[in-house]
């Protein structure tokens, strides 16, 4: 377990929005879910990934997966 999230660190890391990605891949949270809940298509979010997110988005993207993530627990 140890390796693959040192692994998983190494590879987000050159990305933009890595801190959210990685995210998105230890809650088991997928684009398409996301992108669901901010109320955007999948494209538009990835595309939004690209570059680094605002303060603003960022908070608002990272809330949506606490949500999701939430809600696949219960």
């Amino acid at each position: 377990m140890f390796y693959q999230t040192l692994n998983l660190e190494r590879t987000y890391q050159k990305m933009n929005n890595s801190e959210i990605r990685m995210m998105m891949k230890r809650r088991r949270v997928l684009q398409y879910e996301v992108a669901e809940k901010l109320g955007v298509s999948e494209g538009c979010f990835c595309r939004e990934l690209r570059k680094e997110l605002n303060g603003k988005r960022k908070a608002e993207v990272i809330a949506a997966i606490e949500a999701i993530a939430g809600e696949n627990n219960a």
